[in-house]
């Protein structure tokens, strides 16, 4: 089961993204590596497996609000945006909202196609997830809703999927999502079979019973949080992501990554390079209470990691950082894999769990001079250049 592997295992095996695309900018391979651009909402994380798809904060196709969700793909892949969700054991629960596709194509088999799906946290069997109906090819703004019992354990992911079995191309939007604690009255619910949850296929008019509660964040998609061309991988509960307007080192932003709670979590993008050629990656980085737990690594720091079919292996780490710091800069050397891929990761913390807040800004990821041997130490420089800093 492909959601099971990207949520549990992706940080371990470094990471199996699909490959995204390559230069951005004339000096670094990054794409948008000083944060800039928005793109996916605020408190929502992409989960892809194959060529990653384009995810845009879209503002001139929505439903509710001033903004959609909006998922496309040109080639094949598999995809959706997820929220992990806290419920109450053993209590019914709807989740609704309105979906909108445009040339949305399967693939032989494909399944789980612009819907919503639901799937409780450590579940394997994708025969117990909640899932509403398949949208395919153009649709106009459909209303869907799932019905489902809150797990033992009280945590759910709530997944907008553009494909989840298989793999698919074309666009699918999002907008307006409500999670309610209630049900569904009985002629809107048709159960797939004796052992699946109920799946819902409800009239525009058809209504859950119930109270709404207010337990998805950024429902509509209205806040912008993880910038362009990053993705965030977490294993625990979600931290809080956003572009930081008022805490920056370079340009007009940074990201932000703050964990209430302790959690595993990066900020990552897959890059191409060139087989055997030397790399530098440099970026800076700022810290606020950054604890980790007891054995925790790879907390407040860059990380670049190697992956392929088969096997990971970490090129270059960073020097941790704990605690409160001012902007940091560290720089990285490696060399570029045979298989001329690497994802680049914006650490939280890869090991163990950690709680705080790290902010990080201008990366670049570009070939090292020729003078410049491969294998160079990572290097950490504290910056105190007055008046740069916001």
């Amino acid at each position: 089961m492909l959601w099971r592997v990207k949520l549990t295992w992706a940080l371990a095996l470094g990471c199996v993204l699909g490959l995204a695309g390559s230069a951005s900018q004339a000096d670094s391979l990054l794409k948008n590596p000083s944060f800039e651009t928005p793109a996916l909402p605020e408190a929502w994380d992409l989960m892809s497996f194959g060529p990653a798809p384009a995810v845009v904060h879209e503002h001139e196709v929505t439903r509710d609000g001033r903004r959609a969700l909006r998922i496309s793909a040109t080639e094949p892949t598999l995809a959706a945006v997820s929220q992990l969700v806290a419920v109450e054991p053993g209590k019914a629960y709807v989740l609704k909202g309105w979906v909108r596709t445009e040339s949305l194509e399967p693939t032989h088999e494909a399944n789980m196609l612009g819907t919503l799906l639901v799937m409780a946290v450590g579940e394997t069997d994708s025969a117990k997830m909640a899932k509403a109906s398949n949208q395919r090819g153009t649709v106009d703004w459909t209303p869907v809703q799932v019905a489902f019992t809150g797990p033992e354990h009280g945590r759910v992911f709530v997944f907008c999927s553009f494909c989840g079995e298989r793999t698919a191309t074309g666009k699918v939007w999002f907008d307006g999502l409500e999670l309610y604690e209630g049900s569904v009255p009985a002629a809107a619910t048709q159960p797939e079979s004796a052992t699946q949850p109920a799946v819902t296929q409800p009239a525009a008019e058809t209504q859950p019973v119930g109270r709404p509660i207010m337990r998805l964040r950024n429902g509509s998609f209205e806040d912008a949080g993880l910038p362009d061309g990053w993705d965030l991988l977490v294993l625990g509960p979600s931290p809080l992501i956003s572009q930081d307007y008022q805490t920056h080192k370079e340009g007009s932003c940074a990201v932000r990554v703050h964990a209430a709670e302790p959690t595993m979590g990066v900020v990552s993008q897959t890059v191409r390079v060139e087989p055997g050629r030397p790399y530098r990656l440099r970026g800076w980085l700022r810290t606020e209470g950054l604890e980790p737990q007891e054995g925790a690594g790879l907390y407040g720091t860059l990380v670049v990691v190697a992956v392929d079919d088969k096997t990971s292996e970490r090129l270059a780490t960073g020097p941790d950082h704990r605690g409160t710091t001012e902007w940091t800069q560290v720089d990285l050397a490696f060399t570029g894999p045979p298989g001329g891929v690497v994802h680049v990761f914006c650490s939280l913390c890869g090991e163990g769990q950690a709680t705080g807040t790290v902010w990080f800004d201008g990366l670049e990821l570009a070939p090292a001079p020729a003078t410049q041997p491969a294998s160079a130490p990572a290097a950490s420089q504290p910056t105190s250049r007055p008046g740069a800093e916001k």
